[in-house]
């Protein structure tokens, strides 16, 4: 046993050993592996983040309908204990594909999430890249997969949108921030702006339109009501609904309301050069002693 363990550190002794004789090959690897990663970090664009913190817009249960009216309000679509749901929904509804693609799509953000090579600062203008976009046409590229078509499909707008997007939720305090990143710090702060309004909207709509719908039912009951107490019931109902269409009418932001507004990012967000050239140096020396101890392993067993 003592002869093994002799063995083993015989072998580990030889293997430094290697490794100190070959230590220009190590210095070598890291600093051709620094020169690539200095190249690479030096080329990367700067990417810049925009944050918007939010918080839930609190929704008071509606007085007075419990019991019976409780259960004819949801009959007619109306929940009245709604609580933190609604800002759940909201978030869910930001990270669906039906509403990014609307999104992307009504306010013509394609070209500016999906082919920027570049921003200029000096202009505020964007380089585009042309194997991808034609920037004087219109007209989308694509080389590898004729049968997907040349514009980008729904499941790839999805990923490049949410890829720069980041929701936080403090469970806690409630809060929310929601932070965007682009080459542009302009685009960065107006999307994320644009992404609050179009997901209140898009709450205030969906509320209103079934606030009509229930209007139109409870109406059908007031017509076929025969006691009096019921038809009061219905009509107090009524009320209730009218008042949910003009609260939307009259609120802007209606689901979540914007505590700290986004600004114009003026420090650049990623990438880290300097990270980049530390760890692309240390991984070319440790790929480089990786490869000075491998040889010297099989080296020792063909000679056994």
């Amino acid at each position: 046993m003592n002869e093994n363990i002799n063995n083993q550190e015989v072998s580990i002794y030889e293997l430094v050993v290697a490794v100190l004789k070959a230590k220009w090959v190590v210095a070598v690897s890291a600093i051709l592996s620094c020169t690539i990663s200095i190249a690479l970090a030096i080329n990367l664009p700067n990417y810049y983040r925009s944050e918007v913190l939010l918080s839930p817009v609190q929704e008071s249960e509606t007085p007075g309908l419990d019991g019976q009216l409780g259960g004819l309000a949801s009959l007619a679509g109306f929940n009245l204990s709604q609580g933190n749901e609604r800002t759940k929904l909201a978030l869910e509804i930001l990270k669906s594909k039906q509403f990014i693609n609307k999104l992307v799509t009504e306010h013509n953000l394609l070209p500016q999430l999906m082919a920027v090579k570049a921003w200029v600062r000096e202009s505020d203008s964007f380089v585009f890249d042309e194997e991808k976009y034609n920037s004087q046409t219109g007209k989308w590229h694509r080389k590898s997969n004729e049968y997907l078509g040349p514009e980008p499909t729904v499941s790839e707008i999805h990923e490049a949108f949410m890829s720069e997007l980041n929701i936080d939720e403090d469970s806690d305090s409630g809060f929310i921030k929601i932070s965007f990143t682009h080459q542009s710090p302009n685009i960065a702060k107006a999307w994320l702006e644009l992404i609050v309004v179009e997901v209140n909207n898009t709450l205030k709509r969906r509320d209103i339109a079934e606030a009509n719908r229930s209007i139109v039912f409870l109406t059908q009951q007031i017509n076929q009501a025969q006691v009096a107490e019921i038809k009061s019931m219905l009509f107090n109902l009524v009320e209730e609904q009218m008042k949910k269409i003009m609260l939307a009418e009259s609120r802007d932001e209606y689901v979540l309301k914007v505590i700290d507004p986004a600004l114009v990012a003026d420090v650049k967000f990623k990438p880290k050069r300097s990270l980049i050239v530390v760890l692309g140096t240390f991984t070319g020396g440790f790929l480089a002693v990786i490869a000075i101890v491998l040889r010297r392993l099989f080296r020792n067993n063909n000679h056994v």
